[in-house]
């Protein structure tokens, strides 16, 4: 926030729904990370965030 960036508008458009967002949206290549995300899900040494 001292440098003039506060991030309480990103958590606030990831928290509304799609049309509710001030920020278009567009989801792409969802089916294609579906595998992606599953390699990583069982990935026994990922780093937790």
């Amino acid at each position: 926030a001292a440098a003039g960036f506060d991030d309480a508008f990103i958590y606030d458009e990831i928290c509304a729904d799609f049309g509710q967002r001030r920020v278009p949206v567009e989801s792409l290549l969802r089916d294609e990370a579906q595998a992606v995300f599953q390699l990583w899900m069982a990935k026994p040494d990922k780093i937790k965030y």
